[in-house]
């Protein structure tokens, strides 16, 4: 590896925990991303979905903070989807500032698919008020990820998401595997 390689690495390294020290939903939100795209690539070995650095920079560039992670995670991906629906790019914010890290990605609009089902996934999770039926369609984004034993089958005002999300004193997703 070379020195310019390494400095590269290193300013991107500080850039996120500078940010992620800040916000940790930040990380959390990348962590889950990346789950996502690790299960959309399981189920399509030949579509590769962006790298982890990109994750982080979309997730980063297009943060939508909330109380709970289930609805800043969905808002984040619509800001997602909007912003690359405008312009198919990711620049980089450390050292080779700008350069485009999505420019020689071949696989736009398989991306750009799986983004919107996981945008109207999330949308159907957070509209149900049964756990169950909930924790289903995150199932859809997150697979074996996203274990479902502790979901709830019973029905009441949309608690049953925030249940999932609060998960066993945490507020990740169901306890996702990540």
């Amino acid at each position: 590896m070379s020195t310019s390689d390494r400095r590269i690495i290193i300013a991107t390294v500080n850039w996120f925990n500078e940010i992620a020290d800040a916000n940790p939903q930040i990380r959390r939100l990348v962590r889950y991303t990346k789950a996502w795209c690790d299960y959309r690539e399981f189920a399509r070995v030949d579509k590769k979905m962006p790298s982890g650095l990109v994750l982080t920079i979309l997730v980063v560039n297009n943060f939508y903070s909330h109380d709970r992670d289930d609805i800043a995670l969905k808002e984040t991906m619509v800001n997602m989807e909007y912003t690359l629906s405008k312009n198919f790019s990711c620049g980089r914010p450390t050292p080779e500032q700008g350069e485009n890290l999505l420019s020689s990605y071949t696989n736009k609009d398989y991306f750009m698919k799986c983004l919107s089902d996981f945008i109207s996934n999330a949308k159907e999770a957070l509209k149900e008020s049964n756990g169950v039926n909930a924790c289903a369609h995150w199932q859809k984004n997150f697979g074996d990820r996203f274990p479902c034993h502790l979901a709830k089958n019973e029905t009441g005002n949309n608690t049953a998401t925030v249940g999932l999300f609060t998960g066993a004193s945490t507020n990740r997703p169901g306890g996702l595997k990540i």
